[in-house]
């Protein structure tokens, strides 16, 4: 399992392995990777994908699906290798690994999708902003709608004030 792979390697420690389960700045560390190997969230997918890093994803088992979901969607785009939780040892993971390092075509970059969704959100809401004009305040209002507000926030080429209607 895992963690007698993790102990092994503390205990005779390897110049080409280096196991982290825990840190702080991560994005700084898997854009020095070879190979990543993730459990499969959201955010570290993202990471591995935005700086083109090979990764072995081993999905947690719960309590949802979202992980094993994610991680064969992103394995059958041929971003990713995957190991499931229940076929993981020492010897599918080294397998894994060793496959991986050699697969060129693993992450096939034409599949990674679009990772600057914010910033497209960000240009979106400006144009829908200065589309609409500055009577949607007045008309929302008398509508009955309550306009509630936070602080605005500068984004490339403009401001986004956001509102919300209560």
């Amino acid at each position: 399992s895992s963690p007698s792979i993790v102990r092994r390697y503390r205990e005779e420690p390897s110049p080409l392995v280096r196991f982290e389960s825990a840190f702080d700045k991560a994005a700084e560390w898997i854009q020095k990777a070879t190979v990543v190997v993730t459990m499969g969230g959201y955010n570290s997918l993202c990471e591995v994908l935005k700086w083109r890093k090979k990764a072995v994803v081993v999905p947690r088992q719960g309590p949802s699906m979202e992980q094993r979901t994610r991680a064969r969607l992103f394995g059958e785009r041929g971003l990713v290798g995957v190991l499931d939780f229940d076929d993981l040892s020492t010897e599918s993971l080294a397998q894994q690994l060793e496959s991986l390092i050699f697969n060129e075509a693993v992450p096939d970059i034409a599949n990674i999708p679009a990772l600057n969704g914010a910033e497209r959100a960000a240009e979106v809401l400006l144009q829908a902003d200065s589309a609409l004009g500055d009577d949607v305040a007045e008309q929302l209002m008398a509508k009955g709608g309550q306009l509630t507000g936070a602080q605005p926030s500068r984004v490339a080429g403009g401001t986004i004030n956001p509102v919300g209607i209560a």
